[in-house]
């Protein structure tokens, strides 16, 4: 989907059957209090405006429903698969920012918000990745700029172990489709947890920003929790 102006979704968007739904708005998208994903097992937001495949790209400006077929296979995977063109208008104080705003949303597999050169901001929501009865899922928030508010909770716990979360990049940036933040903050307040609430093994918390850009900043706060038989809680800068 593409407007100038963004995104605003505040209601439930319900998909037929289960399936991973991308939302591409190059303008920004404003999730606030009401939305809702309903058989959306994976989840990407994403400001990009282009989108890899095997086969080609799909262009939100460009791509018709016709050249869909030929694409092929899924779309690469996060950073791999998303690209904003450089020569993207800027001009509104939406564009190329993604806000998650007193939300309160599950996902079952992987929520994956990505604002290439821009910025993912979480205020005042709850995100919870997995399924809480098995095991936790995959939540990435990834752009330049990544903060998250005092008053937010990320939960990627599960009953048999624990799921990843990932802010501004991935551990070392081992991961090639986590594209790598410039800032990243976590607020006082905020709480993170990747625990295995019954049985197995507690999951992985990331907080990264670019160590090799002299502007990076990784300011992380907060309570992470990852407990389990085993755990790995990571905060670099």
């Amino acid at each position: 989907m593409d407007s100038p102006g963004g995104s605003f979704i505040d209601k439930h968007i319900a998909l037929s059957s289960p399936a991973h739904l991308f939302l591409l708005s190059p303008g920004g998208i404003h999730l606030g209090s009401g939305a809702n994903f309903v058989n959306t097992p994976n989840l990407t937001l994403s400001t990009a405006n282009r989108l890899r495949f095997p086969g080609g790209v799909f262009d939100v400006h460009d791509t018709s429903i016709d050249q869909l077929a030929a694409l092929g296979g899924a779309p690469l995977p996060g950073a791999l698969g998303l690209h904003r063109s450089p020569d993207l208008d800027g001009g509104n104080g939406l564009s190329n920012q993604i806000k998650l705003e007193g939300i309160d949303i599950r996902i079952d597999q992987s929520l994956l918000v990505d604002a290439p050169n821009g910025g993912v901001k979480v205020i005042g929501s709850d995100l919870s990745v997995g399924d809480s009865a098995a095991k936790g899922g995959t939540l990435t928030l990834t752009g330049e700029i990544v903060d998250v508010d005092g008053s937010s909770l990320l939960d990627v716990a599960g009953a048999s172990g624990g799921g990843k979360i990932h802010l501004g990049g991935s551990w070392q940036n081992s991961d090639p489709s986590v594209r790598e933040a410039v800032k990243t903050t976590v607020a006082s307040g905020a709480v993170l947890d990747a625990s295995a609430t019954q049985s197995g093994d507690g999951g992985e918390i990331v907080a990264w920003s670019d160590i090799k850009n002299p502007n990076s900043i990784t300011d992380v706060q907060g309570s992470f929790f990852a407990k389990g038989e085993s755990v790995l809680v990571r905060e670099e800068e």
